[in-house]
């Protein structure tokens, strides 16, 4: 198993990512059965199915410490309606 360390982002659901707050956006507006990531330099690309994951974040969250899912400039973008 490879360790992941600091990959970067390049691609959700085959869309580009522009920066940290497209990221959001792109995971925000996600329809799909899954949420396919694809991490620069790595190949094949991560494959999630999208409703477990959101069901798994708070317990997550909670079984490692953390507090909050994101900053508070990155929330409100999640909680953003188009």
């Amino acid at each position: 198993c490879r360790v992941l360390g600091y990959s970067v982002v390049t691609h959700v659901n085959g869309a580009a990512v522009r920066n940290l707050a497209h990221l959001v956006e792109l995971l925000r507006d996600a329809k799909g059965e899954f949420l396919v990531i694809d991490l620069a330099g790595r190949s094949p690309p991560l494959v999630f199915r999208r409703e477990e994951t959101l069901k798994a974040t708070d317990e997550i969250l909670s079984d490692e410490g953390i507090r909050k899912q994101c900053s508070d400039d990155l929330e409100k973008i999640w909680h953003a309606r188009k």
